[in-house]
């Protein structure tokens, strides 16, 4: 077999078994072997390889897109401490088989695509005309109204464990050796804190926190956000600056010797399209642009020397992770360790499948009890336990 991933020939007969012996080079190391399981896997790799250059389907396009993590996905289906569960509905969702309305219409087995969740969470509210949502992979995975409160709880559960890994492995020192990068909001791998723009400010040095009574704090940071508004004709109402306050970013990095804040913010989102991510990192920039404009703004007028910037972390659904951005992400933010970053990496692609295949279990759940026990978030002892303690996919131990 012969390609750009290597070159294998029957060079000679091994004696006295008389077995072929190969020759074969990836990666520019030069390796031979006679004929046994570990050739046998690299030959049906080449195979598949070959095979996935002649496919154009969905699927296909889905597992040659470069840089999106896909050797993590091999690692995963040949674990054979996952649940055999677990691991088919990841295949289901990779090919497009899983048995959702899309699917099942398609399969002539359902006349409407229509999501049979969000009718019966509306049905049972008394809800008029419920929305015309179709329900597939990505809508029950990222949209469905019925799972918000479970999605909430993923979320939160990944961001944690990665959040507190980069606080962990954050060794980077700085001219006075002493850790660069300070993470306040990362509490545990099971817990974090939100900042509001008050108390980041504050720790900023860039907005004095008034003594309760007679709502001055706000009162003093409304007057602040307008003045940043007018200055940049900007405009604005009394709800915009309601919600330009009530922004939390879900982490910050803060390096105090260079005065640098870095608003950090994590989004699982559906890896259909080729573009997913870039579009999920415009979305994000766009609603935290704004309240970097005005703390950057008041560090200038107050003349502080300050300056925020945002990070964002995105995994697919299905497993898809940028995987120079994330570790380049990863080292900016001081993880020097390049087998830690791996690590990291490894643990975020592991735990967002893990989430993932937790929401389809809700939601065939939800289909066939009430929905108002969707509405609870996922029990903590599932969301909050982080992959090296507690891995989600193992079976259950044999008494």
């Amino acid at each position: 077999i012969q390609d750009r991933y290597s070159e294998m020939d029957v060079c000679r007969w091994s004696l006295p078994t008389n077995k072929p012996i190969f020759y074969w080079t990836d990666k520019d190391t030069t390796h031979r072997s006679p004929m046994n399981p570990t050739v046998k896997k690299r030959i049906d790799l080449q195979v598949s390889l070959q095979q996935l250059k002649i496919q154009t389907g969905s699927t296909a396009n889905f597992l040659i897109r470069e840089d999106n993590s896909r050797d993590l996905l091999g690692k995963f289906h040949k674990d054979r401490s996952v649940w055999i569960r677990a691991r088919r509905r990841v295949l289901q969702c990779l090919s497009y088989q899983f048995p959702c309305a899309l699917q099942l219409k398609q399969w002539g087995i359902l006349k409407d695509l229509k999501c049979r969740l969000c009718e019966k969470y509306y049905r049972e509210r008394n809800i008029p005309e419920p929305p015309d949502s179709v329900e597939s992979v990505g809508h029950i995975q990222c949209y469905c109204p019925a799972l918000q409160l479970p999605r909430i709880a993923i979320h939160h559960g990944i961001w944690r464990e990665l959040m507190f890994s980069i606080r962990k492995s954050s060794t980077e020192l700085n001219d006075a050796s002493e850790t660069r990068w300070h993470f306040p909001s990362a509490l545990s791998p099971e817990a974090h804190a939100e900042w509001g723009l008050y108390k980041i400010l504050e720790y900023m040095g860039l907005h004095e926190i008034l003594p309760p009574g007679m709502g001055k704090n706000r009162a003093k940071l409304r007057k602040d956000i307008e003045e940043y508004h007018i200055a940049y004709a900007i405009d604005f109402d009394d709800s915009i600056i309601d919600t330009f306050i009530a922004r939390r970013p879900d982490g910050l990095a803060f390096d105090k010797e260079k005065q640098l804040c870095v608003l950090l913010e994590y989004t699982r989102a559906m890896d259909t399209v080729e573009d997913w991510a870039e579009r999920k990192e415009q979305e994000k920039n766009e609603r935290y642009g704004p309240l970097l404009g005005f703390i950057n703004h008041l560090s200038h007028r107050e003349k502080s020397g300050w300056k925020a910037s945002q990070t964002n972390f995105t995994t697919g659904v299905r497993g898809s992770l940028h995987t120079n951005q994330f570790l380049t992400r990863l080292e900016s933010l001081g993880v020097k360790n390049s087998n830690t970053r791996e690590a990291i990496r490894n643990r975020t692609v592991q735990k967002t499948l893990s989430m993932s295949d937790m929401i389809l279990k809700f939601f065939f759940i939800a289909l066939n009890s009430k929905t108002d026990w969707t509405l609870q978030n996922l029990p903590t002892e599932i969301v909050n336990k982080n992959m090296e303690r507690f891995n989600l996919h193992l079976h259950p131990p044999r008494k």
